[in-house]
């Protein structure tokens, strides 16, 4: 379709700016090779040059190679994969006129304002890489991008071309000239709305409360106005009714299935993975899905070496459905491949499991991505600094999320992991990186440190003197300013005896210095499962906190040991162990007789 744009660009554009529109980034460059080439036979390649601005020198300064090439021809190309800075500078060209031609990617019709005498849609079908197949552009892009051409401000006439295949021309020719009619979407995410609904909010407490919910929203007015879209038989009100009571009734029993609210008859109450799932605002089956697997990833883990630990906890956090809509573009699974082997060529067990996800998994993707960060990996285009932005945006409150389903499992181990995770992303340093790593210095430089300043080779960032922190670059002496002084101390009384079953509650006192709140998790446990785990913040000097605690159901000598762990860095955790606590079996009732089996 090239030869028909070049000749479109001959016919409309005559020096004005003029925008081509394309499915990817590669067709970007293709595009912009092939008009230059086509320029070049009719022997007229300065048409699309519209000022007197040096383009070569500026080419040069340039990092993207087909920018560079095509720039002197008065032709550009943007989309998300460019370098920030060669984006800044084909925008100014393109906004100054020193540029009339622009070959970009749909993204831009949403982002920048550039009016144009000219718009293109080269094609009307992208490569949707979760499909795996080319996919139809939704009408609302193609008319955004139609709308950047002959803008009121800048010009007064317009011309947009669509290139279309043939049998869907008569589609585009309808919903481009006439109103597009907004349906609901509410259908597809309708159960986390409905499980905050009941979890958060309690407003939904059964199928009939539920419908009446659903008739506040605007899918019960298209449902009046277009049923059909929506599979419902008719548009009078007992039809619609009936609709809405059993999707109510369906979408709650999906919920209770789900394990994320508990529905009895008609009746339903909110559960602990909902209420988790809800208040951080997750998909449902996130929660679902963890409380199921988390057994197996305690497991795993209990035995593993520091680095599968991290590796484990990783594969954990992104199985989350976050990481779903993870754009893995075309031919990103061979990137992905190379940057496995880059990443974990130490690691055949990762390397293994991601096989097992296959390279074009979105969690897979988000996998390498985190590992990138933690071990200061280098990202093969610029597209992935963007997704790897958008992996560690979600990450946090999905890790968060994972702490509270792992601690109401009662998986210790699997907590602790997903706790030093959750410092190593904060971090952006793994856990097998030297300490020193965490204030944003690579390890080579880290290790220069230790030698010149005599700081011991295993110290921790806690354990750093003053003659250590004047050693410091100016950027990490301000990241240790945020971080607690020292480590944490730690105490807890608690029973030194307590009937089997028995509640009780252990009182926690956690000193830690430092400057502005600081965030520890208490973790208590014995030797099989987590007891207690409980998120305080330190105001001031000290905290005072109270450990809900269940004893055993049989007699023993109960010992239990309190983590408090920093949520920002790792080196800052404290652990007491405490006092032995007998549990004494239950006494029967004066006059009641023990059943004894088979008597």
């Amino acid at each position: 379709m090239n030869k028909p744009c070049y000749a479109a660009l001959r016919e409309h554009a005559s020096g004005r700016p003029a925008l081509i529109f394309v499915a990817s980034r590669r067709q970007t460059r293709l595009t912009a090779l092939d008009l230059i080439a086509l320029a070049a036979q009719d022997d007229d390649t300065s048409s699309w040059v519209g000022t007197d601005d040096d383009l070569d020198s500026i080419a040069k300064t340039c990092h993207d190679p087909a920018l560079r090439h095509c720039l002197p021809f008065g032709v550009g190309v943007h989309h998300g994969g460019l370098d920030e800075s060669d984006r800044k500078v084909v925008e100014n060209l393109f906004e100054r006129g020193a540029i009339q031609v622009l070959v970009c990617t749909s993204t831009l019709a949403w982002g920048v304002n550039f009016p144009a005498r000219l718009v293109i849609v080269k094609g009307t079908e992208f490569f949707d890489g979760k499909l795996g197949r080319y996919v139809d552009f939704p009408v609302t892009d193609v008319l955004q991008m139609m709308g950047r051409a002959g803008r009121p401000q800048f010009d007064s006439v317009g011309v947009a071309c669509i290139f279309v295949h043939q049998p869907k021309k008569e589609f585009y020719k309808k919903f481009l000239y006439e109103p597009f009619p907004v349906e609901s979407r509410l259908l597809s995410s309708l159960h986390n709305f409905v499980c905050a609904e009941v979890c958060l909010c309690g407003r939904v407490k059964s199928v009939q409360d539920c419908v009446e919910w659903l008739r506040w929203t605007y899918l019960y007015r298209r449902l009046r106005r277009n049923p059909s879209f929506y599979e419902c038989d008719g548009s009078d009100e007992k039809t619609i009714s009936a609709f809405l009571e059993t999707l109510s009734r369906k979408v709650l029993l999906d919920l209770d299935e789900a394990g994320v609210v508990e529905l009895d008859g008609d009746s339903v109450t909110s559960a602990t993975l909902g209420s988790v799932a809800a208040y951080y605002y997750l998909d449902y089956r996130t929660t679902s899905e963890a409380s199921i697997n988390v057994d197996d990833f305690e497991a795993a883990v209990v035995d593993a070496t520091q680095r599968r630990r991290e590796a484990l906890a990783v594969a954990f956090l992104c199985s989350a459905r976050e990481f779903d809509e993870l754009p893995v573009r075309h031919n990103e699974d061979l990137e992905n491949g190379q940057l496995a082997s880059q990443l974990l060529d130490d690691d055949a067990d990762t390397i293994q499991g991601l096989l097992e996800l296959g390279y074009d998994s979105p969690h897979a993707k988000a996998q390498l991505l985190i590992h990138a960060k933690l071990r200061d990996g280098k990202l093969p285009i610029a597209d992935y600094a963007t997704d790897q932005r958008s992996v560690l945006e979600q990450a946090p409150r999905v890790l968060a999320a994972l702490i509270d389903v792992a601690g109401d499992a009662g998986c210790a181990q699997a907590t602790l992991a997903l706790l030093e995770l959750s410092q190593a992303i904060r971090t952006s340093c793994s856990a097998t990186r030297d300490a020193l790593s965490q204030l944003s210095l690579s390890d080579a430089a880290a290790q220069k440190l230790r030698a010149s300043s005599g700081f011991p080779r295993k110290g921790e960032v806690s354990d750093l003197k003053p003659q250590h922190i004047k050693a410091l670059p100016a950027h990490a002496s301000r990241l240790l300013e945020a971080l607690p002084r020292g480590r944490a101390q730690l105490s807890a009384k608690a029973v030194t005896s307590v009937d089997a079953g028995a509640e009780f509650t252990v009182e926690v006192t956690l000193a830690s210095r430092g400057r502005g709140a600081r965030a520890f998790y208490l973790v208590l446990s014995d030797d099989d499962e987590l007891v207690a785990l409980k998120k305080v913040i330190v105001g001031g000097a000290t905290c005072e906190a109270s450990l809900a605690v269940e004893a055993p159901d049989e007699a023993c000598e109960w010992r239990l040991v309190l983590r408090a762990v920093f949520d920002g860095a790792r080196g800052f955790d404290a652990a007491v162990a405490l006092p032995a606590i007998t549990v004494v079996a239950k006494s029967l009732d004066a006059g009641a007789a023990e059943f004894v089996p088979g008597s």
